[in-house]
């Protein structure tokens, strides 16, 4: 069923089947872009209301999840930027002090640490929002080749990190 279609011609009642269905996706992205429970639930409130004023601007060629996920993401980013822009010492691009006062880490993102942070969105897309390559390029601005290809030496990446870890723990003991 297409939500955001229906909240263009006006009726609210999908607005809210809509965050029914895909609030929790939008929080957890803006948890993880974010780090800061109280930002991501003012991004996830603000995606919404975006939705609302802007779907009359969607288009079907994406899915609504790929379409609410761009939204979440761009808002994010301008919530960090003016985070950093107030607090001239507040680096969200900086792996070492990421950008919450709160320290949350959910076990996924922890596991991605070892990835640049391009990568890491690529496969927080592709297994936590199941997007395709072709969605998350339109979201990226990058082709789904590129794509599948960033997509493809992340894992390579992930492999040699892991397995050099498994080596040296089992030296140690």
């Amino acid at each position: 069923m297409n939500h955001i279609k229906d909240i263009a011609s006006g009726d609210f009642f999908s607005l809210n089947a809509l965050y029914k269905e895909h609030h929790t996706k939008v929080y957890r992205l803006s948890l993880c872009i974010l780090r800061d429970p109280f930002l991501a639930n003012e991004a996830t409130q603000e995606t919404f209301l975006r939705i609302q004023r802007n779907a009359d601007c969607y288009s079907p060629v994406i899915s609504e999840t790929a379409f609410l996920i761009a939204i979440t993401r761009l808002l994010c980013f301008d919530i960090l930027n003016k985070r950093a822009a107030l607090i001239p010492e507040y680096k969200y691009t900086d792996k070492k002090n990421p950008p919450s006062i709160v320290n949350f880490r959910n076990d996924f993102m922890d596991f991605l640490t070892p990835l640049p942070e391009h990568e890491q969105e690529i496969l927080c897309l592709y297994f936590l929002y199941e997007l395709n390559e072709k969605e998350i390029g339109m979201i990226l601005n990058k082709t789904p080749r590129v794509i599948k290809r960033m997509y493809q030496q992340a894992l390579q990446r992930l492999s040699i990190e892991y397995k050099g870890r498994e080596g040296s723990d089992a030296a140690i003991e």
